[in-house]
């Protein structure tokens, strides 16, 4: 079902999805719920973080890291 969104489905896939949704509340549910964390997930440009650790906190992880 998720593949509908991530990727261009063939005739008969199309027709497949397109026929379970007839009859599947659940399912149809479940692919809005892709299609909208899709769209989403879409507005966050890759590239750097907003956000950055300062040293101190680099550094705190890296501790937290040797300790396990």
């Amino acid at each position: 079902m998720s593949d509908s969104v991530g990727r261009d489905l063939t005739f008969y896939e199309r027709y497949k999805v397109w026929l379970h949704s007839l009859i599947c509340d659940a399912c149809v549910r479940y692919l809005d719920q892709i299609r909208l964390l899709h769209i989403e997930t879409g507005r966050f440009a890759p590239g750097e973080p907003s956000a950055r650790l300062t040293e101190d906190a680099k550094a705190r992880i890296r501790e937290k890291f040797r300790d396990h």
